[in-house]
């Protein structure tokens, strides 16, 4: 195991590549198949069997793990890691699908993207925010700082399709 990351090209034919992906946890051959531990496990099996099935690497999803279990318990639980009982890589996503997708729950500008709650009120009713991304506050390693591979998020406008025939 290494304390770094880092990519090795083992093999290209035509525009497709082989690698290897080193991390603090493992390492990972690219291509990759990623099962989603959508709020920290996959759902149906336990950590043991997914480990069985030769899975290098799993997904976490940002939004989900904000909203529960946060990043505060899990940082209090020893990390993402520990509490998903995963001891291999594994790579957060942005949260920037969410901050798009759910644009009624959701401001978005220049710097952050911020959605409301969709399961967490306070004592007076109202719905919670959760920053999903930011240049000023990563969320992904707020879960496990400096443990994960991680998606970056840059707000702004949303992207522009182009269809060409």
């Amino acid at each position: 195991m290494t304390d770094a990351f880092s990519f090795r090209l083992i093999a290209t034919d035509g525009v497709a590549r082989r690698g290897e992906f080193a991390t603090p946890h493992g390492a990972v051959q690219t291509p990759a198949f990623m099962p989603v531990g959508t709020q920290a496990t996959v759902k149906g099996l336990t950590p043991e069997t997914v480990r069985g099935t030769g899975t290098e690497i799993l997904l976490g999803n940002t939004y989900h793990l904000m909203l529960r279990p946060g990043a505060e318990r899990i940082a209090a639980l020893g990390g993402l890691h520990k509490f998903m009982n995963w001891p291999r890589p594994i790579l957060t996503d942005s949260g920037g699908f969410q901050v798009m997708s759910l644009s009624e729950l959701r401001t978005l500008d220049e710097k952050k993207g911020v959605c409301n709650q969709e399961v967490d009120w306070d004592e007076d009713g109202r719905v919670g925010e959760v920053t999903l991304m930011s240049a000023d506050a990563n969320n992904n390693g707020a879960i496990d700082p400096g443990e994960l591979v991680t998606v970056s998020f840059v707000p702004g406008a949303p992207p522009r399709l182009t269809v060409r025939s």
